[in-house]
């Protein structure tokens, strides 16, 4: 099994109550953000008793994260929604503006939707990356009436310059750590 999975069935071994009171994570609420990628809704009641409160899952459609995000409420979690981008590896494609303002406007009404997550491990020394990130931030902004943070992910292995030019633009940058890749 992963590692990812073996952790959420030791902690399934252990009965705890499900429907903690959902905390918004910093910077918009007070909660410490403690992430988890890749979960199911089934594997937030064994995460949240442990502090995980802020969790992710890779899905395509609007319904999806409604769906998603309505799921993680009931267990008193909070979610990650994806700003969609073309293509999954460099160079990223924008969006229409319209596009993004629809998908902003169909899912900032879900009041536990933490962080607006912007494409994976963009690039700023690519121009269209660049551009991507100052404009999925600015609507974000624009589109949410809560105005919440903008995250991105970027690998361990950024270099600090990289990582300055994305903290021009986010509100929370999460930097991976892959002990193996990293020696």
């Amino acid at each position: 099994l992963p590692i990812e999975r073996i952790g959420v069935a030791l902690l399934a071994l252990f009965g705890w109550p499900a429907g903690a009171q959902v905390l918004s994570a910093s910077p918009q609420g007070t909660a410490f953000p403690l992430m988890m990628y890749e979960v199911s809704v089934s594997d937030a009641p064994n995460l949240t008793p442990y502090g995980w409160n802020v969790l992710q899952s890779y899905l395509n459609t609007v319904n999806d994260y409604n769906g998603y995000l309505q799921g993680l409420l009931t267990n008193g979690a909070t979610g990650l929604v994806d700003v969609p981008a073309t293509g999954t590896k460099h160079p990223f494609v924008e969006r229409p503006r319209l596009e993004i303002q629809s998908w902003v406007q169909n899912l900032a009404s879900n009041p536990n939707l933490a962080w607006w997550s912007l494409p994976e491990e963009m690039q700023p020394s690519l121009a269209s990356e660049l551009q991507i990130l100052n404009d999925y931030s600015t609507w974000t902004r624009a589109y949410d009436p809560q105005k919440r943070p903008t995250y991105m992910y970027t690998p361990n292995g950024t270099i600090v310059t990289e990582i300055s030019q994305i903290a021009s633009y986010v509100d929370v940058i999460g930097l991976g750590c892959y002990c193996e890749y990293i020696g």
